[in-house]
C-alpha cells in the first residue's frame, strides 16, 4: 500500500475516532435528552442497517470513487447540521444522513484502495494488503479517540465538530485528487443488470454465507464483551479508579494492531488451508469467552479479556482476507456491504438476548454462552463451507 493510500485511510479513521469518546456528550448538549438519546443512536443505526446493501450495490455501480465522496459529503452535511442543532428535530435530521453516510462509506474506500493495490502489485498481496487495512482502522480510530478525548468541550462540543468538519474537507480533497480508480472488468451500465450479477456471484455461494453467520456470530459476542466487561472488572478491583480501565482498553487496541502486523505475514500454502485456519481461530476465540466466563480476579480477568483480543486480531485479518477474495473488483463492494450488514445484525440479535438474559445470568454467563454459540455455528460453517465450493491447493485467492 503506498503511503498516500496509507494517509488517506489514516485520516479518515482518526477523524472518525475524534467524536467517539464524547457523542453521548455532544448529542445531549444538543437537544437530546437521557430519554431520547437511544432513540437517535437507533436511528443513525437503521439508517445505516437499511441502506448497508444498497450502498455497496451502488459502489459497484456507480464507482468507490463517487460513493466515498457522496458519503464524505453526507457526514459533512450531519456535522454541519450537529453544529447548528440546539432542538430534536434538527439532531433526529443529522443522525438520519450520519447513518447514510456510514453505509455508504462501509466496503467504499477499502474496496476502492484494496483494487488499486490489486491491480499494482497483484492478488497475492491480498493478505499483507487486508493486514495494513486492519491495523490503521484501530491505530487511526485509537489516536481520534484519545485526541478527542483530550479536547476541552466549549460550547457544546463545537471543537470536536469543527475539527471533524476540517478533517473531512482534507479527506474530500485528498480522495478527489490523488485516489486514482483503476477500470474494473465486469462493471454493468445498467443497474438491474449490476443487481443481477450480485445475486447470481452470492447465489449457492455456501463459502460466503459460512463466513457470513461466522462474522454475525462473532460480532454480537464481542458487542456483548464490551458492554459488559467495564462494570464487571470494575466490581472485581479494590478501588473504583479508572485507571486500569484505561489500561486495559489501550492494551486491546495495542493487540489488534499488533496482532494485525504479526497475521499479515502468516502465509497459507492453498485456499483451503487458509480456510481451516479461519475455522481453528474461530474456534479459539470461542473457547476464550468460556475462559473468559470463569475469572474472578482482576489478574486473571484481564489476562484472559487481551487473549480474546489478541486471537481476534489474528482471525479478523484472515477473515476479512477470505471475505475479498469471495469477489471479484466489480463485486467486492457489494460482499463488504453484506458482510458489514451480517455484523450488524448479529449484533442487534445477541445485544438483545443479552438484554434479557443479563439480570438470571449475569455478565460471565453470557460470555459462555456467547462462547459456546460461537462454538456450534463455528462446525456449522465448516460444514456448509465443506458441502460448498471445493478449492484445490493451487487455487488462487481471486
Amino acid at each position: 500500500m503506498s503511503p498516500l493510500h496509507s494517509g488517506i485511510l489514516l485520516l479518515s479513521y482518526f477523524s472518525t475516532g475524534i467524536i467517539m469518546p464524547v457523542l453521548s456528550l455532544l448529542l445531549l448538549s444538543r437537544g437530546c435528552t437521557m430519554q431520547t438519546l437511544p432513540l437517535m443512536l437507533g436511528l443513525y443505526s437503521l439508517t445505516a442497517l437499511f441502506l448497508e446493501v444498497p450502498s455497496g450495490v451502488f459502489a459497484d455501480w456507480r464507482g468507490r470513487k463517487p460513493t466515498c465522496l457522496l458519503s464524505v459529503a453526507l457526514v459533512m452535511a450531519a456535522f454541519m447540521l450537529l453544529l447548528s442543532a440546539g432542538s430534536l428535530p434538527l439532531v433526529a435530521a443529522a443522525m438520519v444522513l450520519w447513518g447514510a453516510s456510514r453505509a455508504f462509506s462501509s466496503g467504499s474506500l477499502d474496496a476502492l484502495i484494496i483494487d488499486a493495490c490489486l491491480e499494482e502489485k497483484g492478488a497475492e498481496r491480498l493478505a499483507p494488503i487486508t493486514a495494513q487495512l486492519t491495523v490503521l482502522r484501530s491505530a487511526g480510530i485509537a489516536l481520534g479517540a484519545l485526541v478527542g478525548g483530550l479536547l476541552p468541550a466549549v460550547r457544546g462540543y463545537a471543537l470536536h465538530l469543527l475539527l471533524r468538519l476540517a478533517l473531512l474537507i482534507c479527506e474530500g480533497l485528498l480522495c478527489t485528487l490523488f485516489l486514482h480508480e483503476p477500470p474494473r472488468e465486469g462493471t454493468r451500465s445498467r443497474l438491474c443488470d449490476q443487481l443481477s450479477a450480485s445475486a447470481a456471484l452470492l447465489r449457492g455461494n455456501r463459502p460466503f454465507w459460512a463466513l457470513a453467520l461466522c462474522m454475525a456470530v462473532l460480532a454480537g459476542s464481542q458487542g456483548v464483551v464490551d458492554v459488559y466487561w467495564q462494570p464487571a472488572f470494575q466490581s472485581m478491583l479494590s478501588s473504583r479508579s479508572g485507571v486500569w480501565l484505561g489500561l486495559l482498553c489501550v492494551g486491546s487496541y495495542l493487540l489488534l494492531t499488533v496482532g494485525g502486523l504479526a497475521s499479515g505475514r502468516i502465509s497459507f500454502s492453498s485456499e483451503r488451508s487458509r480456510w481451516r485456519g479461519y475455522f481453528f481461530l474461530q474456534s479459539l476465540l470461542g473457547l476464550a469467552l468460556l475462559l473468559l466466563s470463569r475469572q474472578f480476579s482482576p489478574l486473571r480477568f484481564a489476562g484472559a479479556y487481551l487473549l480474546f483480543y489478541t486471537v481476534l486480531s489474528v482471525s479478523n485479518i484472515q477473515e476479512q482476507t477470505l471475505l475479498n477474495g469471495l469477489s471479484d473488483s466489480s463485486n467486492r463492494a457489494t460482499v463488504l456491504s453484506l458482510a458489514s450488514l451480517a455484523c450488524q445484525l448479529g449484533n442487534l440479535a445477541l445485544h438483545a438476548a443479552s438484554g434479557a438474559l443479563v439480570l438470571p445470568l449475569g455478565a460471565s454467563g453470557l460470555w459462555g454462552l456467547s462462547g459456546l454459540l460461537l462454538l456450534l455455528v463455528c462446525g456449522g460453517s465448516a460444514l456448509l463451507y465443506r458441502s460448498g465450493r471445493r478449492w484445490s491447493s493451487s487455487d488462487t485467492l481471486l
